[in-house]
């Protein structure tokens, strides 16, 4: 018992620590309104990795810019670190379908069936449901047929069966891709710069060489994290000093990107909240 306490204790002032660096500090506030987290405890509790801490203070680049904008280094880092954690939580989970999730899009769908007769009197709808088992294909167009059929789920619905929440009947879709880590960090983080707004007698105290590019600070964090290890993504200039937009020619290759739906270490669906789009 006093193993455990002493654990709890350690645990507790580990907390403490944590709040105090977060205390009434905008970029925990934009995590707690977005997401309904406590962004402390979930640093304690998920072991966030914080080994690059040292890449970061060391980028003058990414520093002068946190000035620029007025943005507090320490706060601004567990923010970053919290957006990582929570993105890969996407991008490395599964999408995790229940039977329940299914019927009920169905249903949903099944609601905006419409039917006509056409000039020959033949009834014609504007939907059709379709099962394909092997090479073999059943396709169900009569509107009366999907109707049935929609009733008749949806009353399955209305029952008590727990078959339909029981996750031991869910189906796991494939692990996503690491883009996702990339462009859903650049769409939170992006949310949380929006309003803010760069201080000029700063940025262009030192001849316009301090950077106040949002995106580019994106960039810059997306390698500094090891989100990305691809050097393009901090070093965003070309030989002749004009800027390459790497970040945004990469994530535009990636148009036709599907949301992500389930969060394998936060366990909710909040990225529909999020919009999920390519610039």
């Amino acid at each position: 018992m006093d193993i455990f306490k002493e654990l709890l204790n350690k645990a507790n002032e580990q907390l403490e620590q944590v709040r105090k660096t977060v205390a009434n500090d905008s970029s925990f506030n934009y995590i707690t309104d977005r997401f309904c987290i406590d962004a402390a405890v979930n640093y304690i509790l998920r072991n966030v990795d914080t080994s690059r801490k040292q890449k970061y203070l060391d980028s003058e680049e990414v520093q002068d810019t946190l000035k620029a904008f007025h943005l507090d280094s320490e706060k601004f880092w567990h923010l970053c670190l919290f957006l990582k954690d929570l993105v890969e939580g996407y991008a490395d989970g599964i999408d995790a379908v229940s039977p329940r999730d299914e019927i009920s899009q169905l249903v949903a769908l099944l609601k905006k069936v419409e039917s006509d007769w056409d000039e020959i009197y033949n009834l014609k709808s504007n939907a059709m449901l379709s099962l394909k088992v092997g090479k073999k294909t059943v396709k169900i167009e009569n509107p009366l047929t999907l109707n049935i059929i929609k009733f008749a789920l949806y009353m399955f619905l209305q029952t008590d069966n727990k078959m339909l929440d029981n996750s031991s009947f869910n189906m796991a879709k494939i692990h996503k891709a690491p883009i996702y880590n990339i462009v859903l960090f650049n769409v939170l983080l992006k949310g949380f710069l929006k309003d803010k707004v760069a201080d000029k007698t700063i940025y262009a105290s030192n001849g316009n060489k301090i950077s106040k590019d949002k995106s580019l600070l994106i960039s810059r964090m997306i390698f500094i994290l090891g989100i990305s290890d691809d050097e393009s993504f901090f070093d965003d200039y070309k030989e002749d000093g004009s800027k390459s937009n790497y970040l945004k020619n990469y994530i535009k290759k990636y148009k036709s990107l599907k949301k992500p739906t389930y969060n394998s270490r936060y366990f909710f669906e909040g990225v529909n909240e999020v919009k999920f789009t390519t610039p």
